[in-house]
């Protein structure tokens, strides 16, 4: 095992896992302490997990704000109090009371979230509220007021509507209507929250009872790798994803080797000390910096005189 890794690994989180779980588990196949993660998932939710590690923990945050695509299946006529499967069921409305419901009704319902909307995080949640987090009130049997937050949401597609069961999720309501939907929202998107929202705006109500999220930013379901696959894999660096590939929308730039103690020591240097990597691109706003020797220093900027780079976010 080297003995220093600083990246990414791609994890699949599996259902039941909590994200402390995938990182408690990764430090001790690594054997390294500085390892974090990038936007939790419920622990019965499964897919992408970015894990970072060493230097890569400083853009956990930013990995978090990144945008993210999920894969959610929701039951019509019934609401629970965490709003997704594993609650106690609060209300449910009688399927005759949904007889009326059309599947170009629900497209239209669906479709009215495209965009955006302000959003009440749910009870059963890690939000802060009162120097506590809101699951930590839920269990104690307290519900507090919440401020809505505006969310974002770039994408919504019905993929699938079932209207008489199908499916055998939520025990005694599997016969209830079924939805399944593809998302792509912004940060703190909570999607328990927009089925019980849609439901709602349905008039019947809703429940989550699946969610898979297929991608965080350059993270790929498709690329993601599972724990045992981590564990049997004999040299870790062939999985570690570098650094600097989340950046890699920004120019990249190299810094003269006169002025390369300045980048490693994190100091502005004067663009006269650095060289388009590609020449195409342009050094105005953020770019990616490297050293002479093709080491990823981290992220500056151009300041408005153009004559300055000033250091963002050090990976050195």
């Amino acid at each position: 095992m080297p003995e220093k890794i600083n990246g990414m690994i791609n994890i699949y989180k599996e259902a039941q896992w909590t994200s402390f779980d995938v990182v408690a588990k990764m430090r001790g196949i690594l054997h390294i302490k500085k390892i974090g993660h990038a936007g939790t998932l419920d622990p019965a939710a499964e897919g992408v997990l970015p894990v970072c590690i060493g230097k890569a923990t400083r853009i956990a945050d930013m990995l978090s704000g990144e945008t993210k695509t999920y894969r959610a299946k929701m039951r019509l006529g019934v609401v629970t109090d965490t709003l997704d499967q594993t609650g106690r069921v609060i209300h449910r409305t009688e399927s005759s009371a949904m007889q009326d419901l059309s599947e170009d009704k629900i497209r239209s319902v669906i479709n009215s979230f495209a965009g955006g909307y302000d959003q009440i995080p749910p009870m059963y949640s890690a939000r802060h509220v009162q120097g506590k987090r809101l699951y930590e009130l839920a269990r104690e049997g307290k519900t507090v007021n919440r401020q809505p937050v505006h969310v974002r949401i770039d994408n919504i597609t019905v993929e699938q509507i079932v209207l008489e069961g199908g499916f055998a999720e939520c025990g005694a309501f599997s016969s209830y209507p079924l939805i399944e939907l593809s998302v792509t929202c912004g940060r703190g998107t909570y999607i328990r929250s927009l089925c019980a929202d849609i439901g709602e705006k349905l008039g019947c109500g809703a429940v989550m009872t699946h969610l898979v999220r297929t991608r965080v930013g350059p993270f790929d379901i498709r690329e993601a790798l599972r724990i045992n696959q981590v564990e049997e894999t004999p040299d870790i660096t062939k999985i570690v994803i570098p650094i600097d590939c989340v950046f890699e929308k920004l120019p990249a730039v190299a810094v003269e080797g006169s002025f390369e103690k300045l980048a490693h020591n994190g100091n502005k240097i004067p663009a006269e000390g650095l060289s388009l990597y590609d020449t195409a691109m342009a050094p105005t706003g953020k770019f990616r910096l490297y050293d002479a020797q093709g080491a990823f220093v981290g992220i500056y900027c151009i300041d408005e005189s153009g004559k300055m780079a000033h250091p963002v976010k050090m990976f050195f």
